[in-house]
């Protein structure tokens, strides 16, 4: 004959209950934030429309995506602290030199806002000679594109879908290819 343990105490039992009730109120919350947070954390990637943006630029005016309709748009993400993203703006800078003229955009998105991050894109600019707009990323536009590695380049054809997210420094003449594919379409 097997000798039963004795009886919990009430307060035993009911610390039980009471704690898996708060596993279950959090298990619940985490599937109530998924669900309202889940376009946040789908990756911008290839068919899928391009996250709209209106920021100001380091030369005061404002650049709008919905501004640039019926162009290709480029739009390289970088910080000035990130060693690979200056070697992106200068084939940025070529690609941008390459398509002058063509209905063509290229813009680059500064990924920190701040007044001291402001002056040192804005003397990076000036120092690479940067010759199209450059933008403060003041909205948090490239969480919105999923930025997780500078520089990233996302190349949107002219009615607004992503075709191609490129993470790294990419070739120049990737991204002209693949501008020249869009422009014959």
């Amino acid at each position: 004959m097997t000798e039963q343990a004795p009886p919990l105490p009430p307060r035993a039992r009911y610390s039980g209950v009471i704690l898996l009730g708060l596993v279950i109120t959090l298990l619940l919350a985490n599937v109530v934030w998924i669900f309202r947070n889940c376009n946040a954390l789908r990756s911008v990637g290839p068919g899928t429309q391009a996250p709209a943006f209106d920021l100001p630029s380091l030369g005061g005016d404002r650049v709008r995506l919905t501004d640039l309709r019926g162009r290709v748009v480029l739009i390289d993400f970088w910080s000035v602290t990130c060693a690979p993203c200056w070697k992106g703006l200068k084939h940025l800078k070529e690609v941008h030199r390459r398509f002058a003229g063509k209905p063509v955009t290229v813009l680059s998105i500064h990924v920190h806002a701040s007044a001291r991050a402001q002056r040192r894109a804005r003397s990076a600019a000036a120092e690479l000679g940067l010759r199209y707009p450059v933008q403060l990323d003041t909205t948090g536009i490239s969480d919105k594109y999923t930025v997780r590695v500078l520089p990233t380049v996302v190349l949107i054809d002219q009615q607004g879908k992503v075709r191609k997210v490129w993470r790294g420094v990419t070739p120049t003449e990737t991204m002209v290819g693949e501008i020249e594919t869009l422009l014959k379409k």
